[in-house]
């Protein structure tokens, strides 16, 4: 029998059971109930208390359906839900369906043969980057509902707003009418320490609509609601985030482009990068990483025993030739960002982000000084935005979270900073 772990499996709490299946929608007779890897059919057993019709599991592990034995009112079929072949179209799917990236590489928890990998990737048109199983899960399932049929899973909240879920955002935005119930970090825990919502959608074409809600002591609460959703990053919204946006006249992916620094195996391939614990020779220098960059402060030690000619650094990024705000992919004490100002434009690798001025290949910040806009990203304000607005569906910032963030003029930065007793500002 497959682990948990093995099949991106965590046993869903009977409360949660109990209070996806209270925002049934479809009704008017007997149903017809799927549920997507299906494990001990807990939605299903409890579904069958609830309505006449017809209850559909399907399971992949072949020694958990043996064990399920014969359940009565319940078919369970032996299959994957992502290739499984049905020309039955259903009133209700609902469940859990399994979370991870499918690979090969031990790397990952989820082994998948790349043959059945990339059959996959052929299938789902929402299939993206390192694309999670859940997100074909929910393709495959928004193709077996009825016209008017609903859709109700839980999954992480991580497809509202990384990239590899564009596709998946934009394919729901047209599949129907789609409402998401944040439930927060702790629905899993032990087991999982992972930010989910309840994703439900009712099929009908073209609807594009949205209603963000986040469950509070045993109901919904709504957050907002948009009438011409089209598939963008869906966050959450406070009075606080709306000032600091009106008080902002344009987003930081407005002026700069954001750039990622080359990976390890990039640096690792490279022809021009000396592995060494000292300094290889004159001329040499470290290539650094996120434990170089603190808040408003570089250390430019060497760290990570990767070394390049100081004047060859251009191969690995042509922008490493340039002076440039660096930020860091997370938080570091007191919960502020890490940024700084790299004056003497050395090389990075890893989880390191480079702000380019999209006017000119130099630092430019549509008026906003470099050291301005240091203390701006590493001030209480920022910290603060983010929190607000993504809450803790991800501990890391991405390309698209960075290129949001709200720019004030210089003036208006000045302004924060006062208002957090930081105005001290060079030059």
């Amino acid at each position: 029998m497959l682990s948990q772990r093995e099949r991106g499996y965590f046993t869903t709490p009977e409360w949660l059971v109990s209070f996806m299946l209270s925002l049934v929608r479809v009704g008017g007779g007997p149903l017809k109930v799927l549920e997507p890897a299906c494990g001990d059919c807990v939605f299903l057993r409890t579904a069958r208390r609830l309505w006449e019709g017809e209850f559909v599991g399907v399971e992949i592990d072949e020694e958990t359906v043996r064990a399920l034995g014969e359940l009565p009112g319940i078919e369970v079929i032996n299959a994957d839900f992502l290739l499984w072949e049905s020309d039955e179209r259903y009133d209700l799917i609902v469940g859990n369906p399994p979370y991870g990236i499918p690979s090969e590489d031990a790397h990952y928890p989820i082994r998948v043969r790349r043959e059945i990998r990339e059959e996959y990737r052929r299938r789902f048109r929402t299939w993206y980057g390192k694309y999670n199983l859940y997100g074909a899960f929910i393709e495959k399932a928004v193709g077996l509902l009825k016209p008017g049929g609903q859709l109700l899973f839980v999954v992480p909240a991580t497809f509202m707003i990384l990239r590899e879920f564009r596709l998946l955002r934009e394919f729901l935005s047209v599949s129907g009418e789609v409402e998401i119930t944040y439930l927060g970090s702790d629905v899993f825990r032990p087991y999982a320490q992972v930010s989910v919502v309840i994703l439900s959608l009712a099929k009908g074409e073209g609807r594009r609509r949205l209603k963000l809600y986040e469950y509070v002591e045993g109901r919904r609460r709504l957050i907002y609601s948009l009438l011409n959703y089209r598939g963008e990053v869906i966050t959450f919204r406070t009075d606080f985030t709306r000032r600091l946006e009106g008080r902002s006249r344009s987003r930081l992916g407005d002026e700069f482009a954001v750039r990622i620094s080359p990976r390890t195996p990039e640096i690792r391939r490279s022809k021009e990068v000396v592995e060494s614990r000292t300094a290889p020779g004159e001329g040499f220098v470290p290539i650094l990483n996120g434990r170089n960059l603190g808040i408003r402060a570089i250390d430019y030690s060497p760290r990570t025993g990767y070394w390049i000619r100081y004047e060859r650094r251009e191969v690995l990024r042509d922008f490493f030739r340039l002076p440039r705000v660096v930020v860091g992919l997370g938080f570091r004490r007191g919960g502020h960002l890490a940024a700084a100002y790299d004056r003497r434009a050395y090389p990075w690798m890893g989880d390191v982000y480079h702000l380019i001025g999209r006017r000119r290949m130099l630092f430019n910040g549509g008026g906003v000084s470099a050291d301005a806009l240091v203390r701006y990203l590493t001030s209480r304000t920022v910290a603060r935005y983010v929190r607000e607005t993504y809450r803790d569906i991800t501990y890391h910032l991405n390309v698209d979270m960075i290129e949001r963030i709200p720019l004030p003029s210089e003036g208006e930065i000045r302004r924060i900073l006062r208002e957090e007793g930081d105005e001290h500002l060079e030059g």
